[in-house]
């Protein structure tokens, strides 16, 4: 993969959106803490990987479904929208970000089996729902306006906070559902 492509890729990612994912895992963590139960401290780097990875890809296939739809050559980018145009810009590399965006998703679900092998089935069906999320996103779920205003609460919330929680405590309790 050339510097360019890695470049292309990097910035279909939206780094600075992959923020707040670390953030979700450190405020289940410290409910987690406060929780007074013990604490599966060895989980808590795949916790991360299972994450970030969902992120990461979620933002990468975005990109791509944008692209490919013609979405992005007619959407003014804002701050807070419109996408990288790290296509426009250099369309040659769409298969590179749709592959790294696969592969990451890949990465996530192999990491969210193995967790979900550790503690139990209710990670499996956080884990099922954010899948769901990352690949129905762009071409299903941000049509209507409901879906796509709550995605990112179920995504950020429901998957990534309730499921880092579940695999730090070992178990789905009342405390980390409410939260």
């Amino acid at each position: 993969m050339s510097i360019t492509a890695w470049s292309v890729v990097l910035r279909s990612a939206r780094p600075p959106f992959l923020l707040l994912t670390p953030v979700m895992i450190v405020l289940a963590t410290a409910a987690a803490v406060s929780s007074g139960q013990i604490i599966h401290w060895p989980y808590l780097p795949w916790v991360g990987l299972a994450s970030l990875s969902a992120a990461i890809a979620s933002n990468l296939l975005n990109e791509y479904f944008d692209f490919i739809s013609g979405l992005d050559h007619i959407t003014q980018p804002t701050p807070f929208s419109g996408g990288s145009k790290a296509l426009i810009q250099s369309p040659q590399y769409v298969e590179w970000v749709k592959w790294s965006g696969l592969l990451l998703l890949s990465v996530s679900v192999w990491t969210g089996l193995y967790l979900s092998a550790q503690v139990g089935w209710e990670l499996l069906l956080l884990g099922v729902i954010g899948v769901a999320l990352v690949i129905g996103y762009t071409p299903i779920i941000n049509r209507p306006p409901l879906p796509c205003l709550l995605a990112p609460g179920l995504g950020y919330g429901l998957v990534i906070f309730l499921g880092s929680y579940v695999v730090l405590v070992g178990h789905l309790d009342v405390a980390g559902f409410m939260l």
